[in-house]
């Protein structure tokens, strides 16, 4: 596969239905860049949609020569599932020894399920040591077996995901788990303008989806608008992020490439301490021979909206020179989330690394502003005003 975006083939789930699917291969990406990389899936279908889920995304996207495997378990009413392999953040990926292997799904009971997810969480969670496991497992386990139906068993995986105290991990009902293979689309209002005092302005909202056309056209939409008002830009930037949500977070940056630069502006930090850096690159189509902005101030408009990639975001600002943060603290989800399927077709969404600037700094909380603002009925946009005067004053 040479372009971004994903590939996939469709096959019969009739004689697979109640049975583990098990999707193996060799992957292997040259990006020509520092972020991004590729990833297997499975996805299983039925009458009304899609049923489940399951990518070796949760373990990282590949960069190099890695062997992975993926599992999904066929549920009855499925009538069809795809494999396949997507690529995210541009390049080429490259996949061998493409292996499929099937086994009889294991009884899925309460106590079944709830032991699954403990074992998920303690294997992958950041912050699993957060728990009392020595406690903690034996009790829930026996209250699991106590219960009939699976899914008495979620509020014990949610009480055990809070206990994490991340703000980020969660349960993924059955036919809720994340694909992020599909449609990307704007999560709010995307402007570029340029504002009285000749202060150039960006309102990024998040973006959500990783399919590759969509998140080109969104990220081409803020690197065209930022280099048609350039020249007239005289007193620096505004990048508003306050209603950026989160979602994919390389639209956002490719967008933003020509204030942010080139090398690596951040990393996911795992629990094993490898580092995954980020990057950021202009989208396809857009003038590579723009000069780069990465001199001009820059203020930063942060706050309680701020959140998951949109920090990202916000942290790639962090440790640029001529930048400086005004607003409110942001949501304090700054860690990167792997999903998990669950036996029964639900899943976990966990934060399995911490997010890092490009300093090194490690987050994991809420991002600070540099100048807190504080919201009033009197100056409804005090961050807006305090950032258009540091920039004047410049």
């Amino acid at each position: 596969m040479t372009t971004s975006g994903f590939t996939y083939t469709t096959i019969d789930a009739a004689p697979l239905r109640k049975k583990r699917v098990t999707l193996s291969g060799n992957i292997d990406v040259t990006t020509g860049q520092t972020n991004g990389g590729a990833a297997i899936f499975l996805k299983s279908f039925g009458p009304s949609g899609k049923l489940g889920f399951a990518t070796t995304q949760s373990g990282g996207l590949v960069s190099n020569h890695q062997q992975r495997d993926v599992t999904l378990i066929i549920p009855a009413t499925a009538t069809s599932f795809t494999v396949g392999i997507a690529l995210v953040g541009g390049g080429e990926a490259k996949i061998d020894h493409l292996r499929m292997s099937t086994a009889g799904a294991p009884q899925i009971t309460a106590s079944y399920l709830v032991s699954t997810a403990i074992k998920v969480i303690q294997a992958n969670a950041f912050y699993a040591n957060r728990i009392d496991w020595i406690t903690i497992e034996p009790q829930v386990l026996d209250a699991a077996k106590r219960m009939q139906d699976p899914s008495q068993g979620y509020p014990l995986i949610i009480d055990m995901l809070n206990a994490l105290q991340d703000h980020h991990s969660r349960l993924l009902p059955i036919g809720e788990q994340t694909d992020q293979f599909e449609h990307g689309r704007a999560q709010g209002n995307l402007d570029v303008q340029i504002l009285p005092g000749d202060i150039g302005y960006i309102n990024m909202p998040g973006f959500t989806g990783t399919n590759k056309a969509d998140g080109n056209a969104f990220a081409s939409t803020v690197a065209d608008g930022i280099i048609s008002i350039a020249p007239k830009v005289k007193h620096g930037w505004i990048v508003d992020l306050r209603h950026d949500t989160g979602g994919n977070m390389y639209p956002m940056l490719s967008g933003l490439h020509l204030l942010l630069g080139t090398g690596k502006l951040g990393a996911f930090r795992a629990r094993s301490g490898e580092e995954t850096p980020w990057a950021s690159a202009l989208p396809e189509g857009a003038q590579a021979s723009q000069p780069l902005r990465i001199n001009d101030p820059v203020a930063v408009l942060i706050g309680s909206n701020t959140s998951s990639s949109g920090e990202i975001v916000a942290i790639a600002f962090k440790g640029r020179s001529n930048t400086r943060f005004f607003g409110q603290p942001s949501d304090g989800r700054t860690t990167g989330n792997c999903n998990f399927q669950l036996p029964d077709g639900s899943g976990l969404s966990l934060a399995c690394s911490v997010d890092l600037d490009r300093n090194g700094h490690s987050y994991g909380d809420r991002v600070m502003p540099d100048v807190d603002i504080t919201i009033s009925k009197r100056e409804p946009d005090a961050a807006m005003a305090a950032a258009k005067s540091w920039l004047e004053n410049k």
